[in-house]
């Protein structure tokens, strides 16, 4: 079976994504992982079209080939790729969510997947705010019921690793009223704030990971928010 995972919700398209590696290994078969950003058409053909030293069935992994520059490498997997008629075991996953046009280079009876992040974990970055607390405190515990901890908290180290960023002038990738509205934000914190933070947010990642914490990573984070 082909896989096409894509989205902005890494955390979620990660987990499935383990998920078919976990099954694949259960089944004793041989994962071959490539870059989609630097492969070329006779690493795909050999992944895919050659026997297993082992005698196993295999499962290919490719990440990034959608999103890479265009190229003739490029567009050579992609042609290939779509003129396969097989089942071959193959996953293609993508960082980001990428557009129809694109996924016309699929091949044929691809099981799509998007993974986005929802619209309620966007209100509660918006609502980092000392003049918030309370209604960001409810979002988190709203969002908390259906969304992973670890999403939760990946999307908040970027959300502030962007705020500075864009507090010490730096460039950032994005539309225009997108950097505006990180800049407001970023201004109402302030600078010292967003340090306090991230510095805050990198311990408990590490006191979490390691087991140093008793607490678990959803009460970390709503501890955060009371001391903004």
């Amino acid at each position: 079976m082909i896989y096409f995972l894509h989205g902005d919700n890494l955390v979620a398209s990660r987990n499935f994504l383990k998920s078919l590696i976990d099954q694949a290994k259960n089944k004793s078969q041989e994962i071959i992982r490539l870059d989609g950003n630097t492969i070329k058409i006779e690493e795909v053909i050999q992944a895919l079209d050659s026997n297993s030293l082992f005698g196993n069935t295999r499962l290919v992994v490719i990440e990034g080939l959608f999103s890479r520059p265009k190229s003739e490498a490029q567009k050579q997997i992609l042609t290939y790729l779509h003129a396969r008629q097989d089942n071959a075991e193959l996953v293609l996953w993508e960082k980001k969510e990428i557009g129809k046009i694109l996924q016309r280079h699929l091949p044929h009876k691809t099981v799509i997947q998007v993974f986005k992040t929802p619209a309620l974990l966007f209100k509660f970055l918006d609502q980092l705010n000392p003049q918030l607390k309370k209604e960001a405190l409810q979002t988190l515990h709203e969002l908390l019921k259906t969304e992973a901890a670890e999403l939760v908290f990946f999307m908040l180290v970027r959300q502030v690793r962007n705020l500075l960023l864009v507090a010490f002038n730096q460039r950032i990738a994005g539309a225009p009223w997108m950097i505006g509205k990180l800049k407001k934000q970023a201004n109402i914190l302030n600078k010292e704030r967003l340090l306090t933070m991230y510095k805050e947010l990198g311990t408990i990642d590490e006191s979490v990971k390691t087991g140093q914490s008793l607490m678990p990573l959803d009460w970390h984070l709503e501890m955060l928010i009371i001391n903004l």
